[in-house]
């Protein structure tokens, strides 16, 4: 059986993150594959559940050996970023090498922002040395970061690639990429299977689920609280207007030192605005218990419509063909727009172009009135648009096959 193993999870406290290994590895396995999770933040992990795996092993933990702690300590000193990353992966790659598996590096966004992602381009390189399959897997690349020198020669090296929308598929291609080494598919999630939880405070009332995260309200747009305000006008129409009602949903957990995860925080910061206004208070929930990612694509499959920053509450709400406008801010929301709509003005707010307070209103206004239509949509191409991952799930079968036969 070909095994694979999982490359570069940072731990299930994002639910997007761990949505993707989840269900790729059903996916997998359903395929006949064995799939091994890698993970950094083992224990992190295995509270939210591990059974989609055969089994998971642990990059070198800084916080477990004070000598590792050190070293990657004096590296980062000297802007040695490549060899810290090196000598975490090297459990990882021990386990490569004896089992004779492939590298299968989650893509997400991670080539999309900030520095050169050493810790990937580090496990790339280091597998073309010791001759280890390396395959990256449902990703989103802007165009000028695939231009850049560094960020364009690490992707040479990879055996296959395989983006998760057209638009860095594209991309790809155009920049020279060859077409047999580019494979277009869907991000796994969209086959991610919904958990149910009980949810009594839902009872049968209709709820606009929101997500909103410290990227789009601080780290993107220029007028710093411009995003909040938007979502608070959204809200506040919702609730004047309509006899629904509104939920704000987490996606990523990352727990600051007040124990509140950062999208929790900023659920309330736009449940702040209504503090004191006590009827419309009470038809607004946050939720801040710690479900894992398929309790939360429970959640997201029981709302009306869905308004969110993070990727993967999109991706769980399209995949429950829920109408949904996305807060976005890279090609990952714009490529998934394209691929399910062939368009994005009205299925995507790029975050760090809004201007006036009422711009998501507006977007949300149009989704509503088009929700029939949009819904029907969704229903009719989502069948053939993730036949695409179960077709890139058995082309990379059959290569890792026919590389086995060779010998290589």
């Amino acid at each position: 059986m070909v095994k694979i193993v999982l490359c570069g999870h940072t731990g299930s406290m994002n639910r997007g993150s761990d949505a993707i290994v989840k269900s790729t590895a059903d996916l997998l396995s359903e395929a006949g594959m064995e799939a091994v999770l890698a993970s950094y933040k083992k224990d992190e992990d295995s509270l939210y559940g591990t059974k989609e795996y055969s089994e998971v092993i642990r990059y070198a933990d800084r916080k477990k050996n004070p000598t590792l702690r050190l070293l990657s300590l004096v590296f980062m000193i000297i802007k040695r970023r490549m060899t810290s990353a090196k000598i975490r992966q090297i459990p990882v790659v021990r386990y490569l090498k004896k089992n004779h598996a492939c590298s299968l590096s989650i893509g997400g966004d991670t080539y999309c922002y900030g520095d050169l992602p050493y810790q990937y381009v580090s496990m790339n390189g280091t597998c073309l040395k010791k001759n280890i399959t390396s395959i990256l897997w449902a990703c989103s690349i802007e165009k000028e970061r695939i231009l850049q020198p560094e960020i364009y020669d690490d992707l040479k090296r990879y055996n296959l690639i395989f983006p998760r929308e057209k638009l860095t598929y594209e991309n790809l291609i155009e920049a020279g990429f060859e077409k047999q080494n580019i494979i277009k598919m869907c991000d796994p999630a969209f086959f991610l299977t919904p958990e149910t939880v009980d949810l009594a405070w839902m009872d049968d009332r209709t709820w606009v689920g929101m997500n909103i995260s410290p990227v789009v309200s601080f780290g993107i747009n220029p007028h710093k609280g411009l995003v909040i305000n938007n979502y608070v006008k959204t809200v506040k129409y919702i609730l004047e207007n309509t006899d629904m009602n509104v939920v704000l949903i987490p996606h990523v957990y990352k727990v600051d030192e007040d124990n509140y995860s950062e999208d929790v925080r900023m659920g309330y910061k736009v449940f702040s605005y209504f503090e004191e206004n006590a009827e419309l208070k009470r038809r607004i929930k946050v939720v801040d218990e710690f479900y894992n990612s398929k309790q939360l694509k429970y959640i997201i499959s029981r709302c009306h419509l869905i308004i969110t920053a993070r990727t993967h509450v999109s991706i769980a709400s399209y995949s429950s063909c829920i109408p949904t406008l996305v807060v976005g801010y890279s090609v990952k929301a714009d490529g998934i727009a394209v691929d399910l709509f062939n368009e994005t003005e009205h299925f995507v707010i790029r975050a760090d172009s809004i201007e006036q307070e009422t711009e998501i209103l507006e977007k949300y206004i149009w989704l509503e009135k088009h929700w029939d239509d949009v819904h029907a949509h969704l229903a009719e191409v989502l069948p053939s648009y993730k036949q695409q991952t179960l077709d890139a799930v058995k082309k990379l079968k059959e290569y890792l096959e026919n590389s086995e036969d060779k010998g290589t």
